[in-house]
């Protein structure tokens, strides 16, 4: 008699949470943008260049970007900052900018092995079993071998553009409008930049609009599947389970029976 109230109840809650993460989203984003309205930050000064063609380490590629868009526009652009694809090689190239930013932790030819809270657990079971993945340190590539690895990436799609004044980029930006400047026999754009550099994460820059829908539409049907899978496999028997007994005059689940569907259903 009384299963209308859990599913109202249940119902209440999913609407109540969602809506609220709604919300609360809006609200954030509302508060960024008038943040940013109210003051003059780095962000107002850059651009960012979209439909950059893959160009090859060994080419000036600041340069080259900054000479295309000052002759397109006619404005002084005081530097260019390019995305790049480092993938394979994000965890050397994360390594070399810690030991630049914290020369002092590094000694020179090796470099310490990232840890973890866990990491005495795994050595000790490691040791229990002598396997010996490592010695506790890592070779540390030499300057010719960053530098052609460096030499070896290929630029994403896009770059940041810093003009000299604000007004400097509006009037840039307007120039661009369905015309775009041509580089290496593609057209790239020019739109207003919303993100501070302590914003950017440059190792997902790489990452093309077309290569975001198709991980979108992926991650939609997994979670679809999973949800399906969880309603089919935990729950459906759960509540066949449940609605087996008439709840009159004791006949009702018994507590372990039903403490271990619940758990079942609830913490999966």
């Amino acid at each position: 008699e009384l299963l209308w109230t859990k599913v109202a109840w249940l119902g209440f809650a999913y609407i109540f949470s969602f809506g609220g993460a709604i919300f609360h989203a809006m609200h954030q984003t509302w508060l960024a943008s008038t943040l940013d309205d109210e003051n003059t930050t780095i962000s107002d000064f850059a651009a960012v260049l979209r439909g950059l063609p893959q160009i090859k380490g060994t080419e000036q590629v600041e340069m080259l970007i900054k000479d295309k868009v000052e002759q397109a526009t006619g404005e002084r652009v005081v530097g260019v900052s390019v995305a790049w694809n480092y993938d394979s090689c994000a965890d050397v190239v994360w390594q070399e900018l810690d030991k630049e930013l914290f020369p002092d932790q590094h000694s020179v030819g090796t470099t310490p092995l990232p840890t973890s809270f866990d990491t005495p657990i795994t050595d000790m079971i490691l040791h229990t079993w002598h396997v010996h993945l490592h010695s506790g340190r890592q070779h540390e590539p030499s300057e010719s071998e960053m530098r052609r690895m460096v030499m070896d990436l290929n630029t994403a799609s896009m770059a940041f553009v810093i003009f000299e004044k604000e007004s400097a980029r509006d009037r840039a930006v307007e120039l661009f409008e369905g015309v775009g400047v041509q580089i290496h026999n593609e057209v790239c754009t020019l739109e207003e930049s919303h993100y501070e550099p302590r914003e950017v994460m440059w190792g997902n820059l790489s990452v093309t609009p077309s290569d975001r829908r198709g991980l979108l539409l992926s991650s939609t049907f997994l979670v679809f599947g999973a949800c399906l899978a969880w309603t089919g496999i935990l729950y459906l028997p759960y509540a066949f389970y449940m609605s087996s007994f008439s709840y009159a005059n004791g006949d009702e689940p018994g507590h372990f029976s039903e403490g271990l569907f619940i758990l079942l259903v609830v913490g999966s």
